[in-house]
């Protein structure tokens, strides 16, 4: 038995084209089956508009009943998340006792997210503009941004760069494992402090992150064909 961990779906976002092959992987009977935030890209569409375009997934999750949604920066409020995810556990973090596990969006440690948010959302309208041509600029800054950090401290891609990844690992020394999103960099670092997780997103990287109830280890997994 597994759980499976999304983030960063991004569903309303001109780049998510895995509908179908998220419903297939749901067809997996897991344990527990979370979204580590920003299922709902409140900022790119109406989220009433959203919910009817992608009403056979969200039927689909809520056809479970092991489902864990976690808040990020883009979704909706709580108490929206809570009328489109009737069946789910809708919060803000998850502890799982069961491996000593917190998943978390991740974005409360974005001081671009936490210190100017009005400056992001006053870019967003550009961004969005981009994204009309295929081009998304969030995305392409990250991995300059990430690019040049690794050079620097000549580190590879799975190692912790970015201040963010830093901040996480200190703050949550007293778990074994943390589990985000937000960054969409994908990547499993076994931390001597504590495990850092991420799941990556689907409207580029396509990945996600299993965890095996048995062997008790975390496994990062792309989508077939990417």
């Amino acid at each position: 038995m597994k759980n499976l961990y999304l983030s960063d779906i991004h569903l309303g976002n001109p780049f998510f084209e895995s509908k179908d092959y998220i419903i297939k992987l749901l067809d997996n009977e897991y344990n527990k089956v979370f979204l580590v935030g920003d299922t709902i890209d409140a900022w790119e569409e109406n989220v009433d508009s959203i919910v009817e375009d992608y009403k056979d997934l969200i039927d689909k999750l809520n056809s479970l009943d092991n489902l864990i949604v976690i808040k990020g920066n883009h979704d909706p409020s709580l108490e929206d998340l809570k009328i489109i995810f009737p069946n789910g556990v809708v919060c803000n973090d998850y502890f799982d006792e069961d491996n000593n596990t917190l998943a978390i969006h991740g974005h409360g440690f974005d001081k671009l997210i936490i210190e100017y948010s009005w400056l992001a959302k006053m870019l967003y309208p550009i961004q969005w503009s981009f994204e009309r041509f295929n081009i998304d600029l969030s995305y392409f800054f990250r991995n300059l941004f990430y690019s040049i950090a690794a050079k620097k401290e000549k580190k590879y891609y799975s190692k912790l760069v970015l201040d963010i990844e830093h901040e996480i690992v200190f703050s949550y020394v007293r778990y074994d494992s943390v589990i985000v999103g937000h960054t969409h960099f994908p990547k499993i670092v076994n931390n001597e402090n504590v495990n850092y997780i991420n799941c990556g997103d689907w409207t580029h990287s396509c990945t996600y992150i299993e965890y095996n109830l048995e062997t008790k280890e975390f496994e990062l997994k792309f989508k077939k064909g990417e």
